[in-house]
């Protein structure tokens, strides 16, 4: 089944409901992969993301996603988080 939960950004903070996006988004699933598309953030901010989101994911396989093999990657995942970010990171490369 396909769904979608929507949020409005600023899940870095620690508050109630953070806690629960991240607890819904992976109800549906058994340790899931999750792919964490960070293609609108500075590169130098990929790492730092990855480690935060792996602690607010819990128990689940957090995969960075990477342009080159972004369709086999979703394809492959349980879950898909888009980071937020800018347009401007988006237009380069």
């Amino acid at each position: 089944m396909t769904g979608f939960i929507l949020h409005g950004g600023y899940t870095r903070y620690d508050n109630e409901d953070n806690k629960n996006f991240f607890k819904e988004l992976l109800n549906e699933f058994n340790n899931p992969k999750v792919l964490l598309v960070y293609f609108a953030r500075p590169k130098a901010e990929w790492n730092e993301r990855f480690d935060d989101n792996k602690k607010k994911f819990g128990k689940c396989r957090p995969i960075i996603a990477s342009k080159k093999e972004f369709k086999k990657q979703i394809d492959d995942s349980d879950v898909i988080f888009l980071s937020g970010g800018g347009t401007d990171n988006l237009l380069k490369d």
